[in-house]
């Protein structure tokens, strides 16, 4: 089976054919999963987008959700061990029956991409796989990691209710743009209007675009050193914000680094905008 996933990486693809393909490619993510159902829309979902601390950011807020009684989808990328690592179920990672019990759905779905929309890449088919078995498992939300840049990555067919972008920086400057601002307005197209989005910490270069962006798509903008804080206390943080209705907090962060800190306040910020749709006690954060 994942001989099949891979497969579709198998040519390299040149840096024009990538650039060419880039509004194809959400037409063909779009024509997966409609050949699936649109799983996509069974569940809400947070997008998290940024060049550091995707990961790190992603494993804090579904660990929070997850302690607050909701079932949780997480897709990361990439894998450490195992593909089956990239979609899990409240951290625990897609079993070897579900992917195969997935497989042919999935196979007939990419059977019916229009041909002139190209073959999908070996990361569509894995996020067509994630967002079929979070459908599959009655996931409450998911949280999902943003494959490369994220205005026309796989995963921004969902319609998230919160978006975070981590700090930015250089990353896939073949596709993405040799200056912080292009990088950025790839990051920003994540950004929803009228919905909740947070930022990392930025370099000024790229915190003007996404305040741009932002004010643009009609999206509510905060930012980490802005809106919202944090300081040390012992072997723990205190976050704190001006958003109305947060109180202060103290949480624990595993993790070395102020780098984390900043991680886990991106964190918080997101988990605190879900608040009128879910019950994200402090407790759980």
């Amino acid at each position: 089976m994942l001989d099949w996933v891979w497969s579709f990486s198998t040519r390299p693809r040149t840096a024009d054919e990538l650039t060419a393909q880039r509004v194809a490619k959400l037409e063909r993510m779009r024509a997966l999963l409609a050949g699936l159902g649109q799983p996509q829309q069974s569940f809400p979902s947070v997008l998290v987008a940024g060049t550091k601390g995707k990961g790190s950011t992603v494993a804090m807020i579904s660990a929070c959700l997850s302690a607050a009684g909701l079932r949780t989808g997480r897709y990361t990328s990439p894998h450490l061990v195992n593909w089956r690592e990239r979609a899990c179920v409240d951290a625990q990672p897609i079993s070897v029956d579900a992917v195969l019990n997935l497989a042919e759905p999935i196979r007939r779905a990419v059977d019916l991409i229009p041909r002139q929309l190209g073959a999908p890449t070996t990361f569509e088919v894995g996020t067509a796989f994630a967002l079929a078995y979070f459908a599959q498992q009655r996931a409450d939300v998911a949280v999902l990691e943003v494959g490369t840049g994220g205005r026309f990555d796989a995963t921004n067919v969902v319609d998230p209710l919160a978006a975070a972008i981590t700090p930015i920086s250089y990353d896939h400057t073949a596709t993405l743009g040799e200056s912080l601002s292009e990088i950025a307005w790839h990051k920003a197209g994540i950004m929803r209007a009228g919905r909740p989005a947070v930022a990392g910490p930025q370099p000024e270069e790229a915190r003007l675009v996404l305040e741009r962006e932002a004010d643009l798509v009609g999206a509510h903008l905060e930012e980490v050193g802005r809106d919202w804080r944090w300081s040390s206390s012992r072997d723990a943080i205190r976050v704190e914000s001006s958003q109305p209705g947060f109180q202060a907090l103290t949480t624990g962060v595993a993790l070395l680094g102020d780098h984390q800190r900043d991680n886990a306040t991106t964190a918080v910020a997101p988990l605190h905008a879900l608040q009128p749709h879910f019950a994200v006690p402090s407790a759980a954060i």
